[in-house]
């Protein structure tokens, strides 16, 4: 779930291809820029093909959402993940588990 103050211009954003992953996209619309949220969660105990649904929508995503030079992306959630050992991409400004996505978008 993602709660947006009334006051913040937003919508959600309908990505083709996510439909069989629990995730929410939101663009909010401030004066000068765009955010786009991301939320997903992964349920406990999935398995492989569950985590590879969820990397493909959020390819999905990025590929469907188009950012300018202001704008930016958080992408969340619950990944239940405990055993990934995160890392930091040099051409980045995130933290990223290795092999998953890139910062551009790519695995």
């Amino acid at each position: 779930m993602i709660a947006v103050k009334s006051s913040i211009p937003s919508e959600r954003v309908t990505v083709p291809g996510t439909e069989g992953v629990e995730a929410v996209f939101v663009k909010l619309n401030l004066a000068n820029r765009v955010i786009y949220l991301a939320c997903v969660y992964v349920p406990s105990g999935a398995n492989v093909d569950v985590y590879q649904a969820c990397a493909e929508a959020m390819r999905s995503f990025f590929r469907y959402i188009r950012c300018g030079v202001n704008d930016s992306v958080f992408v969340m959630g619950d990944f239940n993940m405990t055993d990934v050992v995160w890392s930091r991409d040099p051409d980045a400004r995130s933290s990223l588990p290795p092999g998953v996505i890139s910062s551009s978008g790519d695995s």
